[in-house]
């Protein structure tokens, strides 16, 4: 292999002594330096050269051994299939930032921490491709085909490219359809992870997902309100923390209420007063809270009853309670089979 890449090297480098520099300039204002064989930039600035070239493969590899950090190369429709991006040896990856890869092939290639955040993998093919580690934050992802591919430890950013231009866009139909763009590559990435087992991370993008679709929907309607609910209450069924929390919630509110109007044990009415001790209005906390909870997980041993408009009360409390743990079971079920 040795052989075979070195004489394509002492060419490069020939040529790089009888061209001009290309003067592209990085985002920081350094200039790339790279030689002009023909036209106005170098060949990884002036997408058409690279399109022409059928050995830009091995000449990418070559070229990456010795800059590291790569910006904003034009490698859009490039044959790159199998090309080993891998910085051997060293903790740090390649970079390949701010780049555009639309459409290009790189099915089989070998990208372990690689760092391609802010480019465009725009509808390339990444099938089986070892993307270890890559770090994917705010790249264009819509379309990308990421099947069998290797995606542990990929850094994905907070939100996607489009969900971030969806929160910056003024015009109205421009966020509608960025925000439709957003949910496709949610939907894509959750299925890729659903395929491949990792449920926690699919469990993660399709939340990601049904929030893109609400963000479509218009603000003051009840879809909209009743998905808002779903994500506070559940987070579309992928946190179950949220449903604790909202029982928890749930059944101290409740409590106060009977605490606060009263309810019957043994005859005796059950309720605080401010004028009694801290102490006694405690104690009748408690027991109301015990009332709570058995009412919530509808229980209802008996030993503790409702008066009045109490009995409303309770049945209400009754109805939420056995409505969330039906869903809480569902969303336990869901995680255990993933």
């Amino acid at each position: 292999m040795k052989q075979a890449i070195e004489p394509s090297f002492s060419h490069i480098k020939q040529s790089e002594q009888t061209t001009s520099t290309c003067p592209y300039r990085c985002e920081n204002g350094m200039p790339c330096g790279g030689p002009v064989e023909e036209g106005q930039y170098c060949k990884w600035h002036e997408s058409e050269q690279v399109l022409t070239d059928p050995s830009v493969k091995l000449h990418l590899q070559i070229h990456a051994e010795k800059v590291k950090h790569m910006y904003a190369y034009q490698l859009a429709r490039a044959d790159l299939h199998g090309i080993d991006l891998v910085n051997h040896g060293e903790k740090e990856g390649y970079s390949l930032i701010h780049s555009d890869l639309y459409r290009t092939n790189l099915r089989g290639a070998h990208l372990y921490k690689l760092d391609l955040s802010n480019s465009s993998l725009m509808k390339a093919n990444l099938k089986g491709a070892n993307m270890h580690s890559a770090n994917l934050s705010n790249a264009n992802l819509l379309g990308v085909i990421l099947d069998k591919a290797s995606l542990d430890g990929i850094i994905w950013g907070e939100h996607v490219l489009q969900e971030n231009l969806a929160h910056q866009a003024t015009e109205p139909r421009e966020k509608q359809d960025l925000y439709h763009e957003a949910e496709e590559v949610y939907r894509n990435l959750r299925i890729v992870h659903d395929n491949q087992g990792y449920g926690l991370l699919a469990g993660h993008f399709f939340r990601r997902e049904m929030i893109m679709r609400r963000h479509q929907i218009p603000v003051f309607s009840l879809q909209r309100f009743l998905s808002k609910l779903l994500d506070i209450f559940s987070g579309y069924g992928e946190q179950p923390f949220k449903v604790v929390m909202f029982s928890v919630a749930t059944i101290l509110s409740f409590a106060v209420m009977y605490a606060l109007l009263g309810v019957s044990y043994e005859g005796v009415i059950i309720s605080m007063s401010i004028n009694e001790s801290f102490l006694f209005n405690a104690s009748r906390f408690l027991e109301c809270l015990y009332f709570s909870v058995v009412t919530f997980t509808t229980l209802g041993y008996g030993d503790v009853t409702p008066v009045g408009i109490t009995r409303m009360i309770a049945a209400t409390e009754a109805f939420i309670g056995a409505f969330t743990l039906a869903i809480f079971v569902v969303m336990v079920l869901k995680k255990i089979t993933r």
